[in-house]
C-alpha cells in the first residue's frame, strides 16, 4: 500500500495533533470540543471506508486482473484499519470517548467572504453529561447545523473592492516583506535565544538591551540613526545588542564611534 497515505495512528504531524486532542478531551471532559481542517480530513469514519474500499478494489484488480467479493473487500479494508494502515474517521474517535459528533463542510464565500476557502468543521458534544445521552446530543448538534445554515450569505462585495490597490504603499511594503520573507527562513528565535543567552553569561555582558530596548514580547525601539529593515528580527537584534555590549565591555561605545 505504497500508494497510501500515512494513517492518523502513524502519528505524523495531523496525528499527533487530533490525538494530543483526544487526550486533552479525555482528561478534562470539555462539554463542546470544535474542531477545523481541511475538507479532505477523515471526518465520517463510514464515508471513509467507503473510499477505502474502492481503492482497495481497484489496486487490487489492478496487481491481479481479477476482482474480490463485498466481503472479502470488506474483511480487507477491516485488517488494513486493525494493523493502523488504514485511518478510521475523527467523528468516531470522537465517539470513542463519548462524544457525539455533527460535521459540516462550510465555504468562506457563502459567508460574507469574497474567497473560496473550503474548511470542514465539527462540533462534539459530551453524550455523558446529557440526560438522554446520544439521542439528545444528536438534536443539539442537528439544531447547530441548522443555525449555522442560516447565518450563510453570499458575499455582498467583490474581492477587487477590499484588496489594496498595486500602487497602494502599503502593499508595496507587504510585498517587499514576503519577498524577503520567501528568500530568507526566518530562524526560530527561541532556539536562538537559548544560544545568544549562554554566550552571554559566558562573556559576563547581562542581560540587558540598552540598545534596541528589546523585550520577549517583541517591543523595540530602535536608535534614530537606524533605516528599519524585514531582516530586522529578535534574533538579529538579539545579536546587535551582544554585539554592542562587546564593545562597552572593552571601553568603546560604538554608537557614537567614528
Amino acid at each position: 500500500m505504497n500508494s497510501w497515505k500515512r494513517t492518523l495512528e502513524e502519528r505524523g504531524e495531523s496525528g499527533d495533533t487530533l490525538y494530543a486532542i483526544i487526550d486533552f478531551v479525555k482528561t478534562q471532559r470539555p462539554k463542546l470540543v470544535l474542531l477545523e481542517n481541511v475538507k479532505t480530513a477523515p471526518w465520517k469514519n463510514e464515508e471513509l471506508q467507503e473510499k477505502h474500499i474502492k481503492k482497495l478494489e481497484m489496486e487490487y484488480k489492478k496487481e491481479n486482473n481479477k476482482t474480490l467479493s463485498t466481503e472479502e473487500l470488506e474483511e480487507m479494508n477491516k485488517r488494513g484499519v486493525d494493523q493502523q494502515v488504514l485511518n478510521r474517521g475523527i467523528d468516531l474517535l470522537m465517539a470513542e470517548v463519548g462524544y457525539s459528533s455533527k460535521h459540516v463542510l462550510l465555504d468562506a464565500k457563502k459567508y460574507y467572504i469574497p474567497q473560496t476557502r473550503q474548511r470542514g468543521y465539527m462540533l462534539c458534544v459530551d453524550s455523558n453529561i446529557l440526560k438522554n445521552g446520544t439521542e439528545e446530543a444528536k438534536e443539539l448538534l442537528e439544531k447547530w447545523e441548522s443555525k449555522v445554515r442560516m447565518l450563510a450569505h453570499n458575499a455582498s462585495v467583490p474581492a477587487e473592492q477590499i484588496v489594496l490597490a498595486a500602487t497602494d504603499e502599503m502593499a508595496s511594503s507587504v510585498a517587499r516583506f514576503e519577498d524577503f520573507a520567501t528568500k530568507k527562513k526566518i530562524n526560530n528565535w527561541v532556539s536562538c535565544k537559548a544560544g545568544n543567552d549562554n554566550y552571554r553569561d559566558c562573556l559576563g555582558l547581562g542581560d540587558e538591551r540598552k540598545l534596541t530596548s528589546l523585550t520577549e514580547a517583541d517591543y523595540k525601539l530602535l536608535p534614530d540613526f537606524w533605516t528599519p529593515m524585514p531582516g530586522m528580527t529578535q534574533r538579529v537584534l538579539d545579536v546587535l545588542e551582544i554585539a554592542h555590549l562587546r564593545s562597552v565591555a572593552r571601553g568603546m561605545d560604538d554608537r557614537y564611534y567614528r
